[in-house]
């Protein structure tokens, strides 16, 4: 197996940043009500963190990119108890497989890839860890 990078940046440029939205692009509503998206972009400042998948392995990707702009980006309600906190440490995990398939941060962000009835899809799931409150 070929090495997969994930972070596409060092974490420590935006490590401690205020986080000012989340946003997601291409959203697929689920039948229980959640969303999977085509890319997940964590505002920071005038940058911001994109998590996105890798199409050939399903593997994430977190890189740092200009804030999102055009249509199709939306804000995800789920995260607005993340907004105006810092970013901290983060994470990516390794299934026994070797495959670097989920991302997580200490604000409780965690991504991974999607699936899609018993299809694997190109999204990525979003879900709040644990309650904040």
């Amino acid at each position: 197996m070929v090495e997969h990078v994930s972070f596409r940046f060092d974490w420590d440029e935006v490590a401690h940043e205020q986080v000012t939205d989340v946003l997601g692009l291409d959203a697929t509503v689920m039948d229980d009500g959640s969303a999977r998206w085509g890319s997940v972009a964590i505002c920071v400042g005038t940058t911001a963190v994109v998590v996105t998948v890798e199409p050939d392995t399903d593997q994430v990707i977190v890189a740092r990119a200009a804030l999102p702009s055009g249509s199709g980006w939306e804000r995800i309600p789920s995260f607005d108890f993340a907004v105006a906190k810092p970013l901290g440490w983060s994470w990516i995990g390794i299934n026994s497989q070797g495959y670097k398939d989920s991302f997580r941060d200490c604000q409780d962000f965690r991504v991974w890839p999607g699936i899609m009835g018993n299809k694997e899809s190109h999204y990525v799931t979003t879900q709040r860890t644990c309650h904040t409150e």
